[in-house]
Order: structure tokens, then sequence, then C-alpha cells
């Protein structure tokens, strides 16, 4: 069950009623007849209007008709970019209230795969494809149907008023410029079409229901127990809600458990100024000691025992929930956090602010951070159960995090932890949250790099880490004997250790994907072949086979007990990652320990490492997604599906819990073989956590394509702040890719898709590692490897947004002065947009242990390094 709208308390019928005409008293349009845009693919288009005169109690709306033009109604994304003043509209105003108005919290439809899209991502707004003169939008869309391509937006923050001083003189009367972006590829042919543009005054009074925010009633009960910290206060009220003190500002964290009911499931509340819910709850508090709160939770069908510990900076909280009753329970839950007024702009959850609900990146980064003004406060969740499930939302003044299926077999326990950051300062933001975190995870590990992945030789390119072709026992050429393996591979080793000496060489693993040639087998051909061929109907990645033909597979392969299943047994397959003119399939499996997908791991990683040579392997879909994450012919104990009214309809197997301590495994056993491990996903749980591992995620998942932000600061992309309590690193573009798809002017621009996606991680606060390489070297276009060169290695010592800070260097994307230790005068290395090293003539001043580089760059173009030196 989607439980958004218990967080948002939006009246989207009566935003709906709010035409702008005289329903809408006080409403005052003050810019009109604006000209109306056609943006072509890749391009924008300007308009300007007069400053704008703002009585005290008035908000600033921009009201526009928007769409991607196409012949008839299909589709969305957030493809239109909007800048005023020179300042991206993103998803929250500065005051940190929505910026969309008179629109649900997110668009909802009836897509089967975006049940729900942000309304932005990034910098770029959700708008629909439709024809001009239609005004009917897409029929998947489910919300605000009656707005079509209408939108209203909160320009408060960003819009140039008229400012009056003395004597009635004009202080302040600049000119407003709106930019509006098509951010598609210039291959695409469909305009942005803006018309209808005005700017209205909106009653302040009026702003927060338009913006659909109904603020959560905080309050503060008398304390019954105290944790102090340094400059810091936590009080537990009689209540068993939690009031946070750090530099005179109040924060809360409120805990609510769900309970059947009808027409739809309630919630017991354990909040800061009340308890409500079923009769006969109640709560125990007692102050342990000093540093110790427990605390107990007594509903009708289960407890909850809640520990509260100082350790550090932070408190500890872990939760027992014991399932009282003879039957099965299933449990939403939601730790609620915020203060009294609204979240100002920097609160995120899982590392985005332009998000009302995250579900998946909140495994790799399952944190809440709440920016108030005189201090912040964050929420990590810890344990395998909870990242498993996570869901993250905010509105206002409320960001949470919980499941919102969690299962309880009769009589049944759960530990959860979790713990809270009190942040005092008005300094303090989102990323002194993560590395205070990243220190007490100990997931500061150095990074090696650059990263090799295609395992050639290529001038100028210095990788210490490289994955090397062909995968092993999969993909191309996966018929192969080992031998035969062998006898490709070890000319390319030895190549590429003559070329690079003291690389680390890894052979090529796929997690879940294990080919079977179906021409053993006369029912072969029964199978959904597709014989490489993508454009074939059969071609799918997840599809589940008959009943027959699973039982038929069963018989003869001895992953069995491996494989992901649908509700009848039956067996998933995939048939898009098959590259090869043979009949063949891949089968779907997960390792868990004892089962044969895990045994063949360790024996893989084993012949890799002892019989041929390799320092450490590659593995590729190491996490279990959402597309073959879960069986569903059998029960975790912990994982389900509840109906509104609370009660469990469906009963899951989710392997990124029962699979935790498998992948956990895997990671150990190559290092505890001296190797490296490089993996694609970032860990999902405690057990991968701290086990030396490489990760990334791909640049391309959100996907960037970094030709509209050119010469602009980049966006915040989701799957790159997925990474910040990992190792920090995102795999990054295809430049061909772009070339063709975005550049129309015959200019050879992959030089500078390159470094601008290196710009764009940076920004993002991680690493980048290459995976398109292509670039010209020489000619007016040419680029470099330097820059890459130059960035490893990295032992983390704190992240930021556009600032990297590690033990051997520090990496910088904007102008400033940045402090690094070492013996001797830092060595400087200084980058243009194509990647082409420039002279760094930067001053240095300080001391041995301490030089300060007064760093001068084109902010966001250009990127420098400073090397340590000892």
């Amino acid at each position: 069950m989607n439980l958004l709208g218990r967080f948002i308390g939006c009246a989207v019928a009566a935003l709906t009623l709010l035409p702008l005409s005289a329903q809408n008293p006080g409403w005052k349009t003050v810019v009109s007849k604006l000209p109306e845009q056609r943006v072509k693919p890749a391009t924008s288009a300007v308009i300007e209007f007069p400053a704008v005169k703002v009585p005290d109690n008035m908000a600033v709306v921009l009201k526009l008709n928007a769409r991607l033009e196409s012949p008839k109604n299909g589709g969305w994304n957030q493809l239109a970019g909007v800048m005023l003043n020179g300042s991206e509209l993103t998803a929250s105003t500065n005051n940190g209230t929505p910026r969309m108005l008179m629109r649900s919290p997110s668009c909802r439809t009836t897509h089967p795969n975006e049940k729900s899209v942000d309304w932005f991502r990034g910098a770029g707004m959700l708008v629909f494809f439709g024809p001009a003169g239609d005004e009917n939008i897409d029929s998947r869309i489910q919300t605000d149907r009656k707005l079509g391509y209408n939108y209203y937006l909160d320009i408060s923050d960003f819009v140039n008023r008229v400012v009056i001083g003395m004597d009635d003189r004009v202080e302040s009367a600049e000119v407003n410029k709106l930019v509006f972006r098509n951010m598609l590829p210039a291959m695409y042919k469909n305009d942005l079409l803006v018309k209808n543009v005005q700017v209205i005054l909106v009653p302040q009074s009026q702003m927060m229901k338009l913006a659909g925010v109904k603020p959560r009633p905080y309050k503060a009960a008398p304390a019954a127990a105290s944790i102090k910290g340094d400059d810091w206060k936590l009080d537990v009220t009689k209540f068993g809600g939690m009031v946070i003190t750090a530099n005179g500002e109040k924060s809360f964290v409120e805990s609510e458990y769900s309970y059947v009911a009808v027409p739809e499931m309630k919630y017991n509340l354990f909040g800061t100024g009340k308890i409500s819910g079923q009769a006969g709850c109640s709560v125990k508090v007692a102050q342990t000691d000093g540093n110790t709160i427990n605390v107990k939770y007594i509903t009708p069908a289960y407890t909850v025992d809640r520990t509260l510990t100082k350790s550090g900076v932070r408190v500890n909280v872990q939760d027992k929930i014991t399932n009282r009753t003879a039957k099965d329970l299933g449990l939403a839950w939601f730790h609620h956090a915020g203060q009294a007024t609204m979240a100002l702009k920097g609160s995120r959850i899982a590392g985005q602010s332009s998000t009302s609900r995250v579900i998946f990146h909140g495994s790799c980064n399952p944190t809440v951070f709440v920016k108030g003004v005189n201090s912040s406060l964050g929420m990590v969740a810890e344990d395998t159960v909870s990242r498993a499930q996570l869901v993250l939302v905010c509105s206002g003044n409320d960001y949470a995090m919980g499941s919102e299926g969690m299962g309880l077999p009769a009589k049944d326990s759960v530990v959860l932890d979790w713990a809270i950051y009190p942040l005092a300062g008005a300094d303090k933001g989102y990323f002194d949250l993560i590395n205070q975190v990243r220190r007490d995870w100990g997931v500061n590990l150095t990074v090696p790099g650059p990263y090799g992945i295609s395992g050639s030789v290529i001038k100028n390119f210095y990788p210490t880490v490289a994955g090397v072709s062909p995968w092993f026992e999969y993909a191309h050429q996966w018929y192969r004997t080992r031998d035969e393996y062998i006898s490709v591979v070890k000319p390319k080793m030895e190549k590429l250790r003559k070329a690079y000496p003291g690389i680390k060489l890894l052979g090529q693993l796929e997690t879940n994907l294990v080919p079977m040639d179906m021409s053993k087998y006369e029912w072969g051909k029964e199978m959904p072949l597709t014989y490489g061929d993508r454009k074939n109907p059969r071609t799918k990645y997840g599809q589940f086979i008959s009943p027959e033909l699973t039982r038929k597979l069963d018989a003869v392969t001895p992953y069995k007990d491996s494989i992901i299943r649908d509700a009848k047994g039956n067996a998933m397959i995939d048939t898009h990652y098959v590259y090869e003119n043979m009949p063949h399939i891949n089968i779907m499996v997960q390792p868990e320990v004892g089962n044969y997908r895990y045994q063949t791991f360790i024996e893989q990683i084993d012949f890799l490492m002892d019989k041929v040579g390799f320092n450490g392997v590659y593995i590729d879909q190491f996490q279990p997604y959402i597309v073959g994450g879960f069986s569903e012919d059998r029960w975790d104990g912990r994982t389900v599906t509840l109906d509104k009214t609370g009660k469990i309809i469906q009963k899951r197997y989710s392997y990124a819990i029962t699979g935790a301590v498998a992948r956990g495994n895997i990671l150990r056993h190559v290092a505890n073989k001296g190797g490296v491990v490089v993996v694609n996903g970032h860990p999902m749980s405690r057990e991968e956590q701290n086990t030396g591992v490489i990760s990334f995620q791909e640049m391309e998942g959100d996907p960037v394509n970094p030709i509209p932000f050119m010469t602009a600061k980049p966006p915040e992309f989701r799957w790159q702040t997925s990474g910040h309590l990992a190792s920090p690193v995102i795999l990054g573009v295809r430049p061909n890719n772009h070339q063709r798809a975005a550049v129309t002017d015959g200019r050879d621009r992959r030089a500078e898709i390159i470094n601008k996606s290196i710009i764009t991680a940076i920004r993002n606060g991680v690493l980048y590692y290459y995976y398109g390489l292509e670039q010209p070297l020489s000619g007016p276009y040419a680029g470099s490897f330097e820059a890459g060169n130059a960035m490893f290695p990295f032992t983390p010592v704190e992240l930021g947004e556009g600032l990297l800070k590690g033990k051997e260097r520090t990496i910088a994307v904007y102008s400033g002065k940045f402090t690094v230790a070492g013996a001797k005068q830092p060595k400087l290395h200084y980058f243009n947009n194509f990647g082409i090293r420039k002279n760094a003539d930067w001053n240095i001043s300080g001391q041995a242990g301490a030089w300060t580089v007064d760093v001068k760059l084109d902010d966001w173009n250009e990127i420098a390094v400073i090397e340590v030196q000892d």
C-alpha cells in the first residue's frame, strides 16, 4: 500500500477548484501577454519581464502552459528546464516549500513501471507530450487532470522586485530574465511549447494550501528522561517522542506503527506531545543512566522495546518489535523528523533534495536530513531489514523514514537499528551528516583508480585497476571452455601489465544471470529464444516461463535452489542479455549461503585468482534490484504487502535480506585472498558495508546528458547521491552516445562531454570512473585523460558539493581557499573544460601540515586537484 498521502495532507479536489479566476480572492495578474516560445531540443529561449512590485503579504507565482509537442498524447519526462535570473527552478523553494502549486505531491499514473513520478528531477520539470491544439493530457495520468498542461510555480525566492527606498526612490528594479530549456537531445524533433505565461501575486495566506502542505503539528510535552551531548540535549517525553535541542532550536522525532482498521489502516502514534491510536496503548520511559534511556511502547498486537544510547556525537536507537499475537502480523512504521516550522532548502532524503519520495536508493543512502535555521537533524537506518524495505518521504516540515510492509510471524521479534544525529550550528549541512556517518561506519577506504573498464591500452591513460574482457562464463563467448578462456585473457593480461606496471587486473563475473545452452535439450526450442536479436518480441529481462518448462528446467539444472520464482514457483529467465546467435537463455538466480549460485561464485573467484592469475574480480549486478529482487513462492518472515486496511495480502521473499550474508561473504572472500573487488551497485545491507568493496552506480541510470548544462552548474542526480555512504564512485558516460544524439553543429564535443561529466560527479560529491574513453587526443577539439589520472588514489576524508577532500589530494570544481596537509608545498593540477592541463599559478600560503591554496577557476567548468606532498 502506498502511504505517501499520510505525509502530505494534500486536498487535491480543493486545489483543482482554484483556476485563475474570480474563485481566487486576492489574486492579481501583474505580468501577462508574454510571447509564446517554441524551443527546439537542446536549445533555450529567453523572456524578459519587468521587476515586480510585491507587497509584504503577497507571494509571486509563475503560471505557464507547457508541453513537448508531439502528434498525439503519449508520455512524460522531466525535460523542461526553467531558470529565473540565473537560478534553476527545482522542486523546493529556498524556504523548503514545494515549488509546484495546485498539484499532488507527485504525478500518479497507471504505467506499471512509473506509478509515481516526481514533478522535478534536478533542474528538469515534468512535462507531458501532446499536440499543440489539444488541452487533454495522456489518459494514463491520474492526478490533477483538470490542470492539463498548466503549471503554477512559486517564484517568490528568485523574482526581481521593485525595491522602494527613502522618499519613494526606487532602490532596485532589475529586469527579470526567464529562460526555458528543452532538455531533449538534438536528435529528437519535439519542440518545447510554452505559452500563456503570466506572473501573479497571490496572498501569502493561501500559499501553504496551494502547495498541498499541511504542517505536522509538533509539540513538546515535559521530558521524562534526557541525554546530553556537548552541544545538544535529547529529551524523551512521557508520550515516547523525542525533542532534540541544539543551538537553542528544537527538532522533533515521533514514531508511529500501523494497526488494522476499516476502511483504511490507522496508526498508533508515540509523539512528542501526545499518544493517539488504539485504546490500550501505553508508554513506559525509564532513565537507566546519563547516557541510556529505555522506552517501552505497548499496543494490543505488538510491543516496541526501544533503547537509546549516547555514542559520541550521535544517539543509537535500537527497537525490538515483538508480535504479541498468535497470528502473522503486518506492520507499516515510520519515524518522523522535523521542526515546528518548514524545513529549509538543503533538507534531503537519501541525499536527494528535489523529490518527495524515495524507495530504491534509500537502501544505499538510508538518510534523512532536516535543515533548520540554527541547527539540523539527521537520521540513518542501519540494520539490513530496515534498509531493504526503506521508504523515505517528505513534505513541508515532515521528513520520515520507514517501511510500508514489514512482517512478523506469530510471537516473533525483529531488532531494528537506527541513529539520530543532532547537528548544532547554522552552518551545518547535509554533508556534515554524511561525513560523520562515514566515519562512524568506517567506510573511508582508499579508492584506486583510474579504472579501466575496457581492458585496453590507450595513449596517456594510466589505469591502476582494470577489468579484463571477455566475461567469465557469461555474455559474449560464454560457451568457451575454461582452457579456451585462459588462452584469450592471458595475452591481454600480459599486454596490460607491460603497459601499466603494478596494475590490478580483475576477472569479470555476472551475479544473477547464468547462461544455459538450450540446444542440449529436445524441449529447448520451446523456450523464448531470441538468438541475440534485441528487436525480437521475446526479448525481455525478467520473464517467467510456464509451469511445464519450469519443471523441465528444474529437472536438469543444478541451479534449482537459486532460481528466482513467481508465486506459482515458475522460473524467471532473461533473454535481453543474450549476445550470441545461439539457442541459449539466461537463468535468473540470486546467491544465498549454501545454495548452488553461492558455491559457484566462490569457486569462480578461486579459479580466476588462483588459476588465471587475476588480482581480484569485477562483479556486475551484485545487488538484488526490483526486477529479480524477490521470489513470491515463499516467505522470508519479514517482507509483506498490506492492503488498505493494514492486513497482509502477500508474503514475499526479499533477496536484499536473505542474500545479504552471502554477498558479504563473497566480498570478504576476495579480500581475504588479498584481492581487489569492484562491484556494480552500492551496498544495500550492513553485512556488505565494511568489506573493502569498491562499488559504483552508473551515471547513465539517471540519465546524464551534459550538453544542456555544458557551461552551467550541473544538477543533482540521484544515482550519484546514492553513493555517499559507500565508496563514492560513479561509472561515467559513453561520450559517443551524446555526440551522436545531441551535437548538430559538426563539432566533436566528446572531450567536453567527458570533462563535464567528471565535474558533474564532483558536484554531486563522488569520484568519476571512466566508462566510455572515446575522445580526440589531438586537433582543435582534443581532450586528455590527465584529469582522471590526477584524482587517484583517493582516501576520503570529507565529501562535499563540488569539493572532495582526501588524504592524498583535494579536488574542487569551484574557486576558493582550500587547506591541505603535507610536509612540502602541494603539487597543483589545473584542467580546463576539455580536460587539458593549464598552468596552475595559484597562490600558496601557510606552513608544513597546513598549506592553503587560493584556487581560481571558471566555476563548474574547470577542475583543480591539490596533491599532498610529504
